[in-house]
């Protein structure tokens, strides 16, 4: 498993967790598309998988790159020789990441699944496949050969590129634009997510079952609502490094 954040196969099809994607809500939530992107850890919380999602920052001793053991295991784990070449160097160019997302794409169509592209924030891209097609074969081979991880990881080192636990920067951006009190923090955050999350057990048999969350609207201290309509609230869930550096009117700086 990749530290501090899972790969899109294995989020699966759980979509109604994917409301946090602002615009996307509405197919999503009538079940017709399955988003192909990081997941954040505020969606790995929806999700019922934040184990598999808590953030971390290089600990001391190890190499200076911020990224450099999730480099590392994807490099371990990847059958792909785009994605090995990608990684070779330490990081995930934005040539690379246009290739990748690029080949992706095509390949996805080449395998009978026509996809849904649209940009996200810091020039990065958002893929949509519909629901019953990101298990089949097709798209497994597709993301094995062009994805890898690495799409995830480019995405991650522009928004938060030192690699700062997320949910804390995630909490620190609704503090920058107004959306929470001083004082608020991941910690709080993660309470609120955890209301709004889907609830995912197995039964002995391997079927999953979904819960709805116990408040299907938290709301932020102040009254906003964390996961639907406000598009402030909707930056920083996705990408609050990029929301808070370009917010005026004055950029933030981490530290």
């Amino acid at each position: 498993m990749i530290a501090g954040r899972r790969r899109a196969s294995e989020v699966g099809v759980r979509v109604l967790a994917a409301r946090l994607f602002g615009r996307h809500r509405a197919a999503i939530r009538a079940g017709s598309l399955l988003l192909w992107s990081r997941p954040t850890a505020a969606l790995c919380l929806l999700l019922g998988t934040a184990g598999g999602c808590s953030g971390g920052a290089p600990t001391e001793g190890t190499s200076a790159n911020p990224y450099q053991v999730e480099i590392d295991e994807l490099s371990a784990e990847t059958s792909s020789s785009f994605v090995e070449a990608a990684l070779a160097d330490g990081e995930v160019s934005a040539a690379e990441y246009k290739e990748a997302v690029d080949g992706l794409v095509g390949c996805l169509r080449d395998g009978g699944i026509e996809p849904v592209v649209e940009d996200v924030e810091g020039g990065t891209m958002m893929v949509g496949v519909p629901v019953g097609q990101a298990s089949s074969t097709a798209y497994r081979g597709c993301e094995e050969k062009w994805d890898g991880g690495i799409l995830g990881l480019y995405q991650d080192s522009q928004d938060n590129p030192e690699n700062l636990p997320q949910l804390d920067l995630e909490a620190a951006c609704l503090v920058y634009v107004g959306a929470a009190p001083e004082g608020f923090l991941g910690k709080d955050l993660e309470n609120l997510l955890q209301e709004g999350g889907f609830k995912v057990s197995t039964r002995h048999d391997g079927t999953e079952v979904t819960t709805p969350p116990r408040n299907p609207d938290p709301k932020l201290p102040g009254g906003r609502s964390l996961l639907t309509g406000d598009e402030q609230v909707g930056a920083c869930m996705r990408s609050p490094g990029l929301t808070m550096r370009t917010a005026s009117p004055s950029p933030w700086r981490p530290g």
